[in-house]
């Protein structure tokens, strides 16, 4: 009965885990249409999605990051974008929002 629920936990882990990193990915090619000039709000909107899900898949304690510090680089970036003078003023507003 013990090793079920060490087969059980490793598999938990493995799942935690593979969350993360799927959420990890997500983010990653999110934020690729970040960096052109004719990125939608519908894309920025998909980019915050991503790393919201990326917050959730870090409340596990074996992932390297934790919640608040995906939550504060997802504001420095949003902040970033909506300085930017080459952004769309409706894509700069949607973004301090």
């Amino acid at each position: 009965m013990d090793a079920n629920r060490c087969g059980r936990s490793d598999s938990a882990l493995e799942s935690n885990t593979q969350h993360y990193e799927n959420a990890r990915s997500q983010l990653a090619v999110a934020s690729v249409p970040l960096v052109f000039r004719d990125t939608t709000i519908s894309q920025l909107r998909h980019f915050i999605a991503a790393a919201l899900e990326l917050r959730d898949a870090c409340y596990h304690n074996s992932v390297p990051e934790r919640p608040l510090d995906v939550l504060l680089w997802l504001r420095r970036r949003l902040n970033e974008e909506a300085k930017n003078p080459g952004n769309a003023e409706l894509f700069r507003a949607q973004c301090l929002r």
